[in-house]
């Protein structure tokens, strides 16, 4: 763990210091909570937004996506405030994510910060929700793709084909790349689908790509992708940060926070300590080479 975090904030320096733009952010996943206090993936992409350009993108899939949808459609309510947001009923959302994942005991803040994202984002345009959605119904079992809607008594289990194809291109223009949380299900074939094109994308992209998260490591090689994309050696970071091709499998959900956040320091205040571990690496891999 303690190789992950000091790796994680060294490439966060080099992504700022060198500024590789444009960069890609493909936030997603059901886990929501991270390993760093109370911070979520909404928190985190919130910061994000401070360190991002509007040639940029922000990539949304996977469970946060129905948390999101529904604050798109009560914006208005966002921006009046939290208690007006509470006038929303659980009725009112599953007509609009139909019985999908979202956080039932915290949905009012998950909404709220999930606006928040939203609001700061519309200057930029970097926010990118799915188009479309791939659907099971809970009782049948039927299975429904290209769906725009998601009706009560079904969930969504992956990105539709129409929101792979338009992510999948948003990776092409991208010098880095950090990947945290499948698209869908995927550990189910016939959901996988979404989370497989971003991978097999990835695979062929000449960018810096971090994948972070246990997830998102187990699609990799689930997908039998892994050598194309990592060679899972925290402490090469001083000889691998300029080459083409950078990824982080064994990282876990705070990755992102690390990346986003001066929170994210392991000592508040305190710079110092990671600047001497990018050093001191540096020169162990120039001893080596």
């Amino acid at each position: 763990q303690e190789k992950e975090i000091n790796y994680i904030l060294a490439v966060r320096e080099e992504i700022l210091k060198k500024e590789r733009k444009p960069v890609t952010f493909i936030l997603a996943g059901k886990k929501i909570e991270t390993q760093i206090g109370i911070v979520s993936k909404m928190t985190v992409t919130l910061d994000l937004l401070d360190i991002i350009q509007s040639q940029d993108n922000i990539l949304l899939g996977g469970a946060m996506t129905y948390t999101f949808m529904v604050a798109a459609r009560y914006l208005d309510k966002v921006r009046a405030g939290k208690e007006e947001l509470k006038t929303v009923t659980s009725a009112d959302i599953k007509q609009i994510i139909g019985d999908s994942y979202v956080e039932w005991e915290q949905i009012y803040d998950q909404v709220y910060i999930a606006g928040q994202v939203l609001i700061k984002a519309e200057e930029k345009g970097v926010i990118r929700l799915p188009k479309d959605h791939t659907i099971r119904n809970k009782q049948t079992g039927q299975i429904l793709m290209n769906q725009i809607s998601i009706p009560e008594g079904w969930e969504g289990v992956d990105i539709g084909p129409e929101t792979a194809k338009i992510f999948t291109q948003s990776l092409r223009d991208a010098s880095t790349v950090v990947w945290n949380g499948p698209v869908g299900v995927f550990e189910d074939p016939r959901f996988a689908q979404g989370t497989r094109r971003i991978a097999e994308a990835l695979a062929q992209l000449k960018a810096t790509t971090i994948i972070g998260g246990g997830d998102s490591a187990a699609a990799v090689q689930q997908f039998k992708l892994a050598d194309k994309l990592s060679n899972g050696d925290a402490d090469m970071l001083a000889r691998e940060i300029d080459d083409r091709r950078l990824a982080v499998r064994a990282g876990d959900g705070g990755d992102l926070a690390r990346l986003a956040s001066v929170e994210a320091r392991r000592h508040e205040g305190e710079s110092a300590p990671r600047i001497r571990i990018r050093d001191r690496r540096r020169a162990e891999a120039d001893e080596r080479i």
